[in-house]
């Protein structure tokens, strides 16, 4: 009598266990994305990049014609002489501060076509930042394959104008200026500026190269 009780006992709480699952059904376990990748190792994929686009001329306006400046038609002449090859020179400036107003940020998918993206981080008031940039933009010819992504702090942005006016940055295409606080914050190193990172096509980390950097070196890891 008690072992039939004790059965028919336990067929009861079999059927309050299954009622109970069917209710609240356990949920499996999610797998996470790994968080906790060094993104300064070598070979590391390189982060999510969003670029804010600096330009310090996005307000530019192609130059008044010449006969609007003065009445004399020799001196309107050579002011439209003046004129004419300064807006060939400043073509593709203004298409490219067009296209940075148009659409302020950039994502990794955006450098698709370059061989290697060069990413410096620097601060627009760093000396050696200066002279780095000059010799990068003395030797744009060996970056034609490349993208030079000259990337600061957010915090450095008021400086920005005065550095690509003095060094003229926007005459080399090469060359992108902007900010992206989370990219630097998962690659800096905070040994020395600049701080240069090399990623390949597939957007590895080749080398990380810190302070003023000969071309010889950089072009060692050029793909």
């Amino acid at each position: 009598m008690i072992r039939n009780l004790l059965i028919l006992l336990l067929v009861a709480f079999s059927f309050i266990s299954r009622a109970q699952l069917t209710k609240n059904p356990v949920k499996p376990e999610v797998e996470h994305p790994d968080s906790t990748v060094d993104y300064t190792l070598i070979g590391a994929p390189m982060p999510d990049l969003k670029l804010k686009v600096f330009a310090d001329t996005a307000d530019k306006k192609l130059p008044i014609s010449a006969s609007a400046k003065t009445a004399n038609k020799q001196d309107s002449n050579d002011a439209a002489g003046k004129q004419l090859k300064s807006v060939k020179k400043d073509k593709g400036r203004i298409k490219r501060i067009k296209e940075v107003t148009r659409n302020p940020y950039r994502t990794n998918e955006d450098f698709d076509d370059y061989t290697n993206l060069v990413v410096m981080m620097f601060n627009p008031n760093c000396s050696h930042c200066e002279d780095e940039t000059l010799m990068l933009e003395k030797n744009s010819p060996v970056f034609k394959n490349s993208k030079i992504i000259l990337l600061a702090n957010p915090l450095m942005w008021e400086y920005l104008p005065n550095f690509t006016k003095t060094l003229n940055v926007f005459d080399y295409p090469v060359f992108i200026v902007g900010s992206d606080s989370t990219f630097i914050n998962k690659v800096f190193s905070y040994a020395s500026l600049p701080q240069i990172n090399i990623y390949n096509k597939q957007r590895k980390l080749v080398v990380t190269l810190f302070g003023e950097v000969s071309i010889n070196i950089l072009k060692k890891y050029l793909e």
